[in-house]
């Protein structure tokens, strides 16, 4: 059977404790998105395939919304265009007490191969349907650490599913703290 083509961004490997931060204003933001810090503007804004340097954020997880809705559901959206001020809570690519990586699982956008793992990889896709494209290395922000051949994994909708090598297979993955210059 193949894997299930359901790009729905990051989600913890482990248990994970959050931590909030300030939303860049005007951002688009779903659950699983990768976020990192914008230096020019402030606040988190979402990772997108040319981020160079993403470690330092995190990725969005469950929450209420700013009226005050209980967001939940894997890729859906937490803000359609975020107001001045809001937070955001992130499962953070570092422990921020232990200063070691959290790993998360998502999709890869094409077909890894065995022998991937430890490679180097970029995020691909937009809000919402975020994805490791495997192939491409131009940012390096993501270390592939596992295929999850053969082993069920939960999935981005919560279900426990086979996990075969091959075209949209699950890879669990960790920020890069620092890529080569």
């Amino acid at each position: 059977m193949a894997n299930y083509d359901n790009a729905r961004g990051f989600w913890p490997a482990h248990t994970i404790t959050p931590v909030e931060y300030l939303c860049k204003t005007g951002e688009t933001v779903a659950i699983g998105d990768a976020m990192f810090p914008d230096g020019s503007a402030g606040g988190m804004t979402i990772a997108l395939s040319n981020s160079g340097v993403i470690w330092n954020g995190g990725v969005v997880c469950p929450q209420d919304n700013e009226a005050g809705v209980h967001i939940s559901a894997q890729g859906a959206n937490l803000y359609t265009t975020s107001t001045a001020a809001v937070t955001v809570w992130l499962y953070p690519f570092i422990d921020p007490d232990t200063a070691c990586p959290n790993y998360f699982y998502i999709q890869a956008s094409g077909t890894p191969a065995v022998g991937m793992e430890n490679e180097l990889c970029d995020i691909e896709g937009a809000t919402s349907a975020m994805e490791a494209n495997e192939n491409a290395n131009t940012e390096a922000v993501l270390q592939i650490v596992s295929l999850c051949a053969g082993e069920y994994v939960v999935d981005s909708s919560g279900r426990s599913v086979l996990n075969e090598v091959g075209a949209n297979g699950i890879l669990k993955v960790r920020a890069v703290l620092a890529r080569a210059a």
